[in-house]
């Protein structure tokens, strides 16, 4: 036999014993390997279940957590909402109490102003008062003062009066003289009516001239608001006036119920213009 061969024999037979030294020792350990494999996969599928009802709950305790933390978001959006509406509410009320307080001090200072204010009229009043009854004196006074003057310019009127129309009386008389002297000189009457031709009414007569108007031959006549209601009858002799001035004397030719017509004798004096609203009274006696 060859010595390779027999080494070879040798090494095959060394790792004979070996490979059932080996083959033994593997045997062994194979079934506590599959023992642990078997305990380790079991661990695992109890992990892997554990680890499932884990994420169920935990799935479920972030669901409820979740919907917890929605309502709070919804719980604090409220309560955000009402601090603001709060703070609004404040605000408005602080503006409304600083308003109030503004308010107050103005009340304050119109009262203040009104007490100043009604002191003062107390003290105009008291003031008036006494000027009141002052010029309630002075009044009461003036007006005896007055009743005396107004008596006394009632007699003065009079007498004026009386003093105008005796006057008047005598330039109507020195008017009727210097026309009948003027009537003598001449021979005739015919510038003027003669006294025994006119009649000088024996009452008052007061009228007003309302309308002008010359004649034919240029004698002036006059149309007064008298007539025979007021007894005044043709040929009558009345003045014509004008205030205090004499302007001459109508002779009545013709007389209506209410208004009469006459002539304008002005006695030898210069014309005067006569006019609307002149009066027409009875001859002073």
């Amino acid at each position: 036999m060859h010595p390779l061969t027999k080494v070879l024999v040798v090494l095959a037979a060394l790792l004979s014993i070996a490979l059932a030294a080996l083959t033994i020792a593997y045997t062994g350990n194979a079934e506590r390997v599959r023992a642990e494999f078997q305990s380790e996969r079991e661990l695992r599928q109890a992990a892997q279940d554990a680890a499932a009802r884990d994420m169920t709950s935990h799935e479920s305790e972030r669901t409820r957590l979740r919907s917890e933390n929605d309502a709070l978001q919804a719980q604090i959006a409220g309560l955000t909402s009402t601090i603001d509406n709060l703070q609004r509410e404040g605000a408005r009320l602080m503006a409304d109490l600083q308003n109030a307080q503004a308010a107050g001090l103005g009340v304050q200072a119109k009262i203040d102003q009104l007490t100043a204010t009604n002191q003062t009229l107390t003290t105009l009043i008291a003031q008036y008062r006494t000027e009141v009854t002052t010029l309630r004196s002075n009044e009461l006074r003036y007006a005896q003062r007055e009743i005396e003057l107004s008596d006394r310019a009632s007699d003065l009127s009079g007498q004026l009066e009386v003093a105008v129309e005796n006057n008047r009386s005598l330039q109507e008389q020195l008017v009727s003289l210097r026309d009948q002297l003027a009537s003598a000189a001449a021979g005739a009457g015919a510038g003027s009516t003669a006294a025994g031709d006119t009649i000088r009414p024996s009452f008052p007569i007061q009228a007003r001239v309302t309308s002008v108007r010359t004649d034919a031959t240029g004698r002036v006549l006059v149309q007064i608001d008298a007539g025979s209601n007021d007894r005044l009858r043709e040929r009558m002799e009345l003045s014509l006036v004008r205030g205090n001035q004499f302007l001459g004397k109508v002779i009545v030719q013709a007389v209506d119920i209410e208004e009469s017509v006459g002539r304008v004798d002005f006695l030898s004096m210069p014309r005067t213009e006569v006019r609307q609203g002149d009066m027409v009274m009875s001859v002073i006696q």
